[in-house]
């Protein structure tokens, strides 16, 4: 048996931790309580570096401890980026809230009835500064309250808002995570990664929705995870350009090959082979528990978001002749999903396959859009035809290295770097005028 299946998710020395990877890709939420007893004090530190393939909520737990600890710096080792957080850069005590450029959306309100503190992140772009937020949340936090923390963002913006938290001297801090069909889960104080019943004051300040999910499907390298990845960026919004900003989630579906933000934004740099090499050791192997878990988590989220965009998986190509694109088993996580959205590789004519195979399981009704992918290497455009049922379109530029167009080689994919057309074709395409 191996340590990830122990229960066992820190891998310690006196100054950093690593997470492992776990062989069924998500640690259980009991995981940090189970393994916390292995970790060193770290009170009076001076510098602590964590890193390794976890959770949000882990990494806020380890911010958190360390805060409380008085570490007095910490920093986070992301794949694309060595060094992400270094605490003592965020100048808490030095700075008012309202003179922090802000560079993370967020809201932090304080119930009126009890020591407690919700921060809500807005939908951002990954790698958003941190540097903003996490001195507001700091400067808010009264001694003993608790604080609860959701919303989109990286490990180390978590790392740095737990940080901040245990820094502050909150008797509790709790993440409330959508995947798991919005749990709440202490990852400081009492009851530490053990799931809680929601709360008034929280579920107060959730609203439930009648969530739409589109599924982008494809072959492998049809360009499914970019296309998903701009509709998400689209639905983020742009205010200044009188585009709203849409409650929205992009799901990746392959859990044991995911495609994350860091690996095209590595790509982006151009550090293709360090993208690989990191993603290849983050792999695991797909189980029939794994697709059950991975169906349950959309299912449990939807309801929570106007529009979850839904990377499906592109099916075992092994035969290449005839490729299993809906392996058994998987048909629970497909049927989660409203609308599907194909991506058609002209010289393989793979639409027709997808649709041939969704018509034996009884979905090909549900197909929303067929859009050509090709130039893949090209500046990314998009045109489609809306009158055409199902919607039919033409994509170029959906190749992970097109992104550089749009980002500069910077950050992914912001709403900014997209043109007016596009913007509002990919809004469009998922039904947000």
């Amino acid at each position: 048996m191996s340590d990830s299946q122990r229960g066992t998710p820190f891998e310690c020395t006196p100054d950093s931790v690593t997470l492992r990877k776990h062989d069924g890709r998500w640690w259980p939420m009991s995981c940090i309580q189970e393994g916390s007893a292995g970790l060193p004090k770290w009170n009076g530190l001076d510098r602590l570096s964590i890193g390794g393939p976890g959770a949000v909520w882990m990494y806020a737990y380890l911010g958190a401890r360390a805060g409380a600890a008085r570490v007095r710096s910490l920093e986070v080792l992301r794949p694309e980026r060595m060094v992400a957080l270094l605490a003592s850069e965020l100048a808490f005590g030095t700075d008012s809230p309202t003179a922090c450029a802000r560079k993370v959306p967020a809201v932090i309100t304080r119930d009126g009835e009890g020591p407690r503190l919700f921060l809500q992140l807005d939908d951002l772009p990954y790698g958003s500064d941190y540097k903003a937020v996490a001195p507001e949340l700091h400067a808010a936090i009264r001694p003993g309250d608790e604080v609860v923390i959701t919303g989109r963002g990286s490990v180390d913006l978590y790392a740095a808002l737990g940080y901040a938290s245990g820094l502050a001297g909150a008797s509790r801090v709790l993440c409330l995570l959508p995947p798991e069909g919005m749990a709440l889960i202490p990852v400081y104080g009492t009851g530490i990664g053990h799931a809680e019943p929601l709360p008034d004051w929280v579920a107060t300040r959730i609203s439930h929705r009648a969530g739409a999910t589109y599924g982008v499907i494809g072959f492998p390298n049809s360009g499914k995870s970019v296309l998903s990845k701009l509709i998400a960026a689209a639905l983020r919004g742009d205010v200044a350009r009188g585009m709203q900003p849409v409650a929205a989630w992009n799901f990746d579906a392959d859990p044991a090959s995911p495609t994350p933000d860091w690996y095209l934004e590595m790509i982006a740099r151009g550090d293709g082979a360090g993208a690989k090499s990191t993603r290849d050791r983050h792999k695991v192997q797909w189980t029939d528990e794994l697709q059950d878990r991975c169906a349950d988590r959309l299912a449990s989220a939807r309801v929570f978001f106007d529009r979850v965009i839904v990377d499906l998986p592109g099916g075992d190509h092994r035969n290449k002749q005839n490729p299993d694109l809906i392996p058994h088993g998987r048909e629970k996580l497909f049927a989660e999903v409203d609308r599907f959205i194909i991506i058609n590789l002209r010289e393989r004519d793979s639409a027709r396959q997808w649709i041939d195979v969704l018509r034996q399981k009884g979905m090909s009704e549900r197909v929303h859009a067929v859009i050509d992918s090709v130039e893949h290497l090209n500046p990314t455009a998009l045109s489609l035809d809306f009158d055409a049922t199902p919607v039919a379109g033409v994509a170029k530029g959906l190749d992970r290295n097109a992104v550089r167009t749009l980002t500069g080689g910077g950050g992914l994919l912001p709403a900014a770097g997209l043109s007016d057309a596009l913007l509002r074709d990919l809004r469009r395409l998922v039904g947000v005028a």
